[in-house]
Order: structure tokens, then sequence, then C-alpha cells
């Protein structure tokens, strides 16, 4: 089997009401600008109807490059990790496909093979809401202070990873605090990362599960983190 250029993941809760039209909309667009040079993996999780885990991906026999992983748990960082250790492409990247439209990831892709060396990721130019904008500044803000990762928006994808980056290291984190642990070890470790404005538009259906307790979660996990960090000295 020939190894894509791209790995694409998209996490996805099992019970969202917009898969289909993501992956649809996806696909056309990735055929359109890269041809054969890329497979997408659709990370669904939380599918509590699952009576084993299933990790492996599953090809779609009508879409040769589409790849389905389902997981029983619900988590960012779980279903990430699912779609890491199937990826076969060289540079592998996820993407918040309920509200960053597919031409932005595009872009980002593109930018990733100007610097082939280098992280390359969004930054949202605005929020949905007031609240959420003031919670994302203070969480990088946090971020900034304890992990020093030279980046302002820690968890905005999409992001895209050189393959040989990726398996320096060990991701552990099963929920959104992801995002700061993997950009934390690619900064320790020398990687350039590359911040490039995107626009953030509205979910594109079914809700939100990001609230208060996931922020407390992750205004609370930098800190763990940083202390986890310390005893192990690395």
């Amino acid at each position: 089997m020939v190894q894509p250029r791209f790995s694409i993941i998209i996490p996805l809760l099992a019970t969202e009401d917009h898969i289909q039209s993501v992956a649809g909309e996806h696909l056309a667009a990735l055929r359109q600008a890269f041809p054969g040079q890329f497979e997408l993996i659709l990370a669904l999780n939380g599918c509590a109807d699952l009576a084993v885990e299933q990790t492996l991906p599953a090809p779609s026999p009508e879409h040769p490059e589409l790849f389905i992983i389902k997981i029983k748990q619900p988590g960012w960082g779980r279903a990430i990790k699912a779609g890491l250790a199937a990826a076969r492409g060289e540079f592998i990247g996820y993407t918040n496909a309920s509200y960053a439209a597919v031409s932005e990831l595009i872009k980002i892709m593109r930018y990733a093979l100007v610097d082939p060396g280098a992280v390359v990721k969004g930054a949202r130019q605005v929020r949905e809401n007031r609240t959420r904008q003031w919670v994302s500044f203070f969480y990088n803000l946090e971020n900034r202070l304890f992990l020093g990762t030279p980046v302002w928006d820690v968890n905005a994808a999409p992001k895209i990873f050189p393959r040989r980056v990726l398996e320096q290291f060990t991701i552990r984190s099963d929920d959104s605090l992801l995002d700061a642990e993997v950009l934390y070890y690619c900064y320790r470790a020398g990687v350039p990362l590359i911040e490039i404005p995107i626009a953030w538009g509205k979910r594109k259906g079914g809700r939100s599960h990001t609230n208060w307790r996931t922020a407390l979660q992750l205004s609370t996990g930098i800190p763990r983190f940083k202390w986890r960090q310390f005893w192990r000295k690395d």
C-alpha cells in the first residue's frame, strides 16, 4: 500500500448529527487539493454501544481514502491518539471539523509543505462568544506561564506535524490537555511552531461538549502536567 503524504484525523463524537456531511466535504475538497496524497481518518469516540473497542481503522469500500475508527470511551485526546496510531502519512494532522472549514485545513497543509520541519497550526482570529474568548485567553496565558510554549492559541486546530517529530515522544493525555502536551514536547525538542490565522465558524451541528467543567479541568491540568514533567526531569 502506497504511503500517503498526509494523514488527517477528525475526532467526532459518535452521536454527532453531522458526521456524514463532514466526511463528504473533506473528501471532496482534499481530493481536489491533494489528489492521491492523503488519507482521512474519522475517529468516532463515545461509541457506548460497542462491545469491544475497534482500534484498527476500517476502510470505507466506497471511498478508499476514508478510514473509520470506533472508540467506546469519549475523549478528544483519546480519539486523536487512536488516529495517530493508525496514521501512515509523512505529515500527520488533525482538525476540529465542527468549527473549522476544510479550506482552513488545506491552507495549513500547504504551509506545512513550505516548511516541512515545522509544526504548523491554526490560530483563531475570533471566538464564538465573549465568554469563550476570555476563557481561552486565560488558559493560553497559563500555558505560557507554566510551560513556556510559544503559541497563543494552544487548542486551535487544524494542526499538522511532521511524522518524524511525533515519533520522538509518547503522548499520554486522553482529554483536551493533549494539545498543550504535544506542543510542549515539540517546543522542548526545538521544533519550530508556526501559527497561521484561521477563521472559526459557528458549530455545524450537534451540541458542544465544552463547558465550565471542561474549562476547570484544563486550567488545573496545566499545573498538574508541569508537576509531572518536573518529577520526570524531561
